[in-house]
């Protein structure tokens, strides 16, 4: 169904008539929510052996779900199970059997490829106005920094979300976020402080320093901030399939960062061949953008779980962050290639 006005009943009625097979059937009832019941895992195991009988190994996943599946919580007194088939939509392979053993089909949901596919797609376009920032300018106002309202930025981008399930044991899920943000003003810097480098009068934009000019002490217009790449993304791709009573499993993934810088473009360029030593903690450096691969394979029986993962299998250097803290260009390089064998049981 998809959002419609929370004041529009007819419509609400008229999307449910659409999906019910049958007649609609309007009940009014008392909604009462019971204390935890002990015997509620006995109900669900009762209909999950109904359910099997009438299935067989077309019941792939049984699960109880809903409130009543919580042990001690309080909950309406009814039993939701959670039912996956080979083929949903291939109702004439399990709904008469499910029919002959009490469970009637009710309602028909088609969209999104049978409820195969989860899609979440998101745009935005924010200002930052005056975003309280370090202000470090070596060359006019020495070795030192304070916090300033600094300039504005102007943020545009969009975010996705997926889930997909293609095949019967082949599922795809993936993020991604896509960002352009730029500096679009530079404001001046307001004196607080007469002096013999600082003539300008209290209030007003310093507009020179120790007899020089000084125009914009924030950088240049249309430059990133810094820790904004414009594109991330993670994508992983799973299979599963049966084995007997054995249920293996692979999945292999992939995540990306693009480039960065660690401080605004107006602080000073590291790679500079005078800040070969750096002579400030502020120093700006461009981060490269990197890619690292993720994948595991295992194996699940009843409660157990055996599987080989590995991470950054490429052994991707990176760097992470880089910076000049303690006078020092230290560079944050990303974890090596690690292999695990992992093995866990559930109860």
């Amino acid at each position: 169904m998809t959002q419609r006005d929370p004041a529009d009943e007819a419509a609400y009625d008229d999307a449910i008539a659409a999906l019910t097979i049958g007649e609609p059937q309007t009940t009014w009832q008392r909604i009462e929510i019971s204390e935890y019941d002990p015997a509620w895992p006995a109900l669900y195991e009762r209909e999950e052996a109904r359910i099997r009988a009438a299935l067989g190994d077309r019941a792939l996943v049984l699960e109880h779900a809903g409130s009543t599946s919580v042990p001690g919580l309080p909950a309406k007194p009814l039993i939701d199970i959670v039912l996956e088939v080979p083929d949903s939509s291939d109702e004439g392979s399990y709904v008469p059997d499910l029919e002959a053993a009490g469970y009637p089909l009710r309602i028909r949901e088609p969209e999104w490829f049978e409820h195969r596919l989860i899609v979440n797609l998101s745009g935005y376009v924010m200002k930052w106005s005056h975003v309280q920032t370090p202000l470090f300018d070596p060359v006019h106002l020495g070795n030192t920094t304070f916090v300033v309202n600094g300039p504005s930025f102007r943020v545009k981008g969009f975010e996705l979300q997926f889930d997909a399930r293609l095949t019967e044991g082949l599922s795809i899920q993936g993020s991604s976020s896509v960002n352009s943000s730029e500096q679009i003003d530079a404001p001046c810097l307001p004196s607080n402080r007469v002096s013999a480098g600082n003539p300008t009068p209290l209030g007003q934009c310093i507009n020179v320093v120790k007899g020089g000019p000084y125009d914009n002490p924030f950088g240049v217009l249309g430059t990133r901030p810094p820790f904004s790449p414009p594109w991330m993304f993670t994508l992983r791709a799973r299979y599963d399939w049966n084995t007997g009573d054995y249920k293996p499993f692979f999945w292999v993934g992939a995540s990306h960062i693009g480039p960065q810088s660690n401080e605004p473009a107006s602080f000073p360029d590291g790679n500079d061949p005078t800040q070969a030593v750096p002579t400030t903690t502020l120093l700006r450096y461009e981060i490269p953008g990197y890619t690292t691969y993720d994948a595991a394979l295992g194996v699940t029986k009843d409660n157990w779980t055996a599987q080989i993962t590995g991470s950054n299998l490429s052994n991707e250097y990176g760097p992470s962050n880089i910076s000049s803290g303690q006078f020092i260009k230290s560079v944050i390089p990303l974890r090596p290639r690690v292999l695990m064998a992992q093995f866990s049981w559930k109860f």
